[in-house]
């Protein structure tokens, strides 16, 4: 029924705690679990040529174009500090005996959720309800209410604020 289930991750509590449920539905559907970090940065073309991802690596544009394309760098060192997000998630993951995968890719976090969804044949998201934006929604983050709406298929919200 769900062969393979998307947790997007921005490192947050929110994604944390839908990890929870993933883990929890991955194990009753025996679902593939797809880890999914977003390096979500809009540089105008004029004013740069590289990315900076506070307090974690420095991207060329090269590499940014790498990732938009589904890629991931060369450089050992940046695909390791790229891939941290997912780890705990996918680590926490794998000793449950659920098979994951984990990507990175660079965009607009909603766009590339679709994407990734739509080229992976994922059958379902669960997201948190508020992640590390500026400023949080009324009732859901942004990234979360755009993917809702956007998605063709279940995505369950796991409230950030519930105990």
């Amino acid at each position: 029924m769900y062969d393979r289930i998307l947790i997007p991750t921005d490192g947050s509590m929110a994604a944390d705690k839908a990890s929870l449920h993933a883990f929890n539905l991955a194990e009753k559907f025996d679902s593939e679990l797809h880890v999914l970090y977003v390096v979500s940065r809009w540089i105008p073309p004029v004013l740069s040529n590289d990315v900076k991802i506070p307090g974690e690596v420095h991207l060329s544009q090269r590499t940014v174009e790498k990732l938009k394309s589904g890629e991931m760098p060369d450089d050992v060192e940046t695909k390791e500090k790229l891939m941290r997000p997912t780890e705990k998630i996918a680590d926490e993951g794998r000793e449950r005996g659920i098979k994951v995968v984990q990507s990175v890719r660079a965009g607009k976090p909603n766009k590339e959720i679709i994407d990734y969804i739509r080229k992976y044949d994922v059958d379902m998201i669960v997201m948190g309800s508020h992640g590390k934006g500026s400023l949080d929604h009324m009732i859901l983050g942004s990234t979360t209410d755009k993917v809702l709406k956007l998605a063709e298929i279940p995505v369950v919200v796991i409230d950030t604020y519930q105990s």
